[in-house]
């Protein structure tokens, strides 16, 4: 499945995707002024994005979830969509959004 998504996006959109991923700005630090409601997901097999560096993103979003599927690794809705869809499900009804409730705050 991992193969045939890339396949589809084509070589130009994965170069722009890493050429993304290389100019981003740390921004943790801008976390702690956020008030929502929040899920930070990862697995723990997870070898390009460790669990060290979600609990270090959820330390910095105030009142954050932190979940860590064992087990898993970086593509969590292609290895455990069942859970993933189940954390993002409760996430949402958190803001009230499933049953056309206020959205979370912005």
């Amino acid at each position: 499945a991992y193969r045939a998504m890339a396949g589809r996006i084509g070589h130009e959109r994965f170069l722009n995707q890493l050429a993304a991923q290389a100019t981003r700005v740390d921004a943790r630090d801008n976390l702690r002024s956020l008030d929502v409601p929040a899920l930070v997901l990862c697995g723990t097999a997870d070898a390009l994005c460790p669990p060290e560096f979600h609990r270090d993103i959820a330390e910095h979003l105030p009142g954050a979830e932190l979940r860590e599927l064992p087990g898993a690794g970086h593509l969590l809705p292609l290895e455990q969509p069942d859970t993933t869809a189940d954390l993002l499900n409760r996430l949402l009804r958190r803001c009230g959004t499933d049953r056309g409730g206020p959205p979370c705050p912005s």
